[in-house]
């Protein structure tokens, strides 16, 4: 299974629970995952972190991204196919302040969708019963497409050695 990280675990991740500066164990073990193959960040996860503060010194986040770059960016190209199949269950006809508010899901889901047999998204965001493709969360335009979803702590649950004894 590859699961693919949507861009508010590392945000969350870094300000609130294992913030670089105090938890280097945390991003080592993502190092791991992403050499393993395991995890994977689209890359218009890696432009989210970097837009606005890429002056060195100013975001530890988006200098730890850069500095593993080619560990987890997955080229948009392996996402293409699938991405008229997403921004259809974001809303049809898909309105252009609509593509502007969930580029960056919508290439996080086809990313999944491209491999919805041994893919899985990882975000923090739970479903919602939003009609309006913008207000549209990744778990439930997911569920729309029969692509996996869990949140970040069922991830790390699973991941854990306690996860995975049966």
């Amino acid at each position: 299974m590859t699961y693919y990280f949507d861009t508010n675990i590392l945000v969350t991740a870094h300000r609130y629970d294992f913030p670089l500066a105090t938890s280097q164990e945390f991003w080592d073990w993502l190092v791991e995952l992403g050499e393993a193959g395991t995890i994977r960040f689209p890359e218009v996860v890696f432009e989210e972190l970097g837009r606005g503060k890429m002056d060195e010194g100013k975001d530890p986040l988006a200098e730890w991204a850069t500095q593993h770059r080619d560990l987890f960016i997955a080229p948009m190209v392996e996402a293409l196919p699938s991405m008229p199949v997403v921004l259809d269950a974001y809303e049809k006809p898909m309105q252009t302040a609509t593509l502007e508010k969930i580029q960056n899901d919508a290439c996080v889901i086809a990313h999944a969708h491209a491999l919805i047999q041994t893919a899985t998204i990882v975000s923090y965001e739970t479903p919602n019963q939003a009609i309006a493709g913008h207000k549209k969360k990744i778990p439930s335009v997911c569920a729309a497409l029969n692509v996996n979803c869990m949140r970040f702590p069922q991830f790390m649950w699973m991941m854990s050695d306690l996860g995975n004894k049966k």
